[in-house]
């Protein structure tokens, strides 16, 4: 099984990251700009249900794996994680594309800067090494995948504010398995905890 921790995203982020998606749309048909022209006829959008943000993904594991990742979750975030009153506070704030806006593959939503969340990954990270979890150790940059293109596109010239700057709060870390096969990947929870 495919398994990766996330926050999962509370309505009024999921409300903003559609408005936006709409807004590349709307930018997208409305440009003069034939380097970003029907960029969007290509993308294969994240259904809401899927919008998350991901702190670590661990890849294939087996029972046994699943029972580590259980435990590092509850270190890093059980009953000996620092406790929060109301959850973990975040804000929508910019977006980009992976590799580069002239040939993105991804158009993600990004982040404010917050230390809180670095902490908490950083935790989660510390967690799964203890455990011997393999996981994807690239830098944590924490963002929120819209769309992927199959194709590379050249985003450059679309809006720069077309994700507004919410804020938001966070309550629970989760545990995910990712259910592939036949149109966009279904996440099963398999363990959370409360921020």
């Amino acid at each position: 099984m495919r398994l990766f921790f996330a926050l999962p995203l509370p309505d009024e982020a999921l409300d903003a990251l559609e408005a936006a998606g709409r807004s590349f749309i709307a930018a997208d048909i409305n440009m003069a700009d034939a380097r970003a022209a029907a960029a969007f006829g290509r993308a294969r959008w994240s259904p809401r249900a899927n919008l998350h943000l991901t702190l670590a993904f661990l890849g294939e594991y087996d029972e046994a794996g699943l029972a580590a990742a259980l435990a590092a979750g509850e270190e890093a975030f059980g009953h000996g994680a620092p406790a929060r009153v109301s959850g973990l506070a975040l804000k929508l704030e910019g977006w980009g594309a992976f590799p580069r806006l002239g040939a993105a593959t991804i158009l993600w939503a990004g982040l404010g800067r917050s230390p809180e969340l670095l902490a908490i990954t950083s935790r989660l990270r510390a967690a799964l090494e203890r455990a011997g979890l393999r996981y994807d150790r690239s830098p944590f940059k924490p963002h929120l995948t819209l769309a992927r293109f199959s194709r590379p596109a050249d985003l450059r010239g679309l809006p720069s504010d077309a994700v507004p700057g919410v804020g938001f709060r966070v309550r629970d870390a989760i545990l995910y398995r990712s259910v592939l096969g036949g149109g966009p990947p279904r996440y099963e929870e398999m363990g959370a905890w409360r921020l």
